[in-house]
């Protein structure tokens, strides 16, 4: 298991949207928000789009519905088809992936979350290294290893004290993520005062402004009935 990037990249210029705000793409968009089972089947009859923007926006419909499954196996076929050199679009396919694996939990999610975080940390502008690492942090706090996902997590938070990040909500989501997990390595359950609604993190294609990201979005990630991580080196709780 790589280590969560801490070091952000010099550049504070935002990364460059993956798709042009095409009106088809935009139309896409706004079925999504309105009509999210619309939106899956006018993607599923194909679309004049790149294939991988199609599979992206139709991971996203999914994951609007509900549908994690579906949204994760789409989120798959989309990452596999995005050239690698295509380097905005490779970040949103991942972006989506990670925000769908790490709902999902289980091991399994840590993989596409550490990828989204490494790739975030070589090209992502400081606000995505940040969210991209946390959600590899709770990923790695539910699927694997408590003690180090928080420690991840942490570090985050720590990192985002710094002056070029004190006007973007990305630390305070850090931190209410922090805050859920040492509530529930305390009394073993989750919050009750995060709201339930579900929350998809931006940084897709369907919201690629990082500043909409809400406060309890990573929050709601976090596993409360995973009571049996290891919360210290020294014994498991």
């Amino acid at each position: 298991m790589t280590a969560t990037p801490l070091a952000a990249p010099p550049s504070t210029t935002p990364i460059a949207p993956a798709v042009p705000h095409t009106t088809a793409v935009d139309e896409l968009r706004h079925l999504i928000r309105a009509d999210p089972r619309g939106a899956v089947l006018t993607l599923q009859h194909g679309s004049d789009l790149d294939p991988a923007v199609t599979l992206i926006l139709l991971a996203e419909a999914y994951q609007r519905l509900g549908e994690h499954r579906e949204a994760l196996t789409v989120a798959e076929q989309a990452v596999a088809a995005v050239s690698r050199a295509d380097i905005h679009r490779l970040v949103a396919a991942r972006a989506v992936l990670a925000g769908i694996a790490c709902r999902i939990g289980g091991r399994a999610a840590v993989t596409p979350c550490d990828d989204y975080a490494l790739l975030a940390a070589r090209h992502g502008e400081p606000a995505r290294v940040l969210l991209a690492g946390a959600v590899y942090a709770v990923a790695t706090y539910n699927g694997s290893d408590g003690a180090q996902g928080r420690l991840g997590l942490y570090r985050l938070h720590q990192l985002a004290q710094h002056r070029d990040h004190c006007r973007h909500p990305v630390p305070a989501t850090i931190l209410t993520a922090y805050t859920a997990m040492n509530y529930i390595c305390r009394h073993r359950r989750h919050p009750d005062k995060i709201p339930t609604p579900e929350a998809v993190l931006p940084g897709g294609l369907l919201d690629t402004d990082l500043t909409r990201v809400t406060p309890a979005a990573l929050a709601l990630l976090v596993r409360g009935t995973a009571v049996t991580h290891r919360c210290s080196t020294r014994r498991r709780r």
